[in-house]
């Protein structure tokens, strides 16, 4: 029943791991204020996004429905 679905996982400012490090004090650097989860999931939305977009203009395929879907999923793979 889940097969398919991509999650991304849960943010917290205290994680330690190198890119959430990162991601925390760049949020904090340019807004001001401790980063959340919404910002977190946003953040990985368009990082996400633009890397299968990246890929289908790579391939030059026209960037529509389908061909964005097919990337997605190479994308996470």
């Amino acid at each position: 029943a889940g097969d398919g679905i991509v999650l991304s996982i849960d943010y917290s400012p205290a994680l330690t791991d190198p890119s959430s490090v990162e991601f925390t004090k760049a949020f904090e650097a340019k807004y001001g204020g401790t980063p959340t989860i919404y910002h977190a999931n946003g953040y990985d939305s368009v990082i996400f996004l633009g890397a299968a977009l990246e890929k289908v203009i790579a391939g030059g395929a026209k960037p529509d429905r389908e061909n964005l879907l097919k990337a997605m999923a190479e994308v996470v793979q």
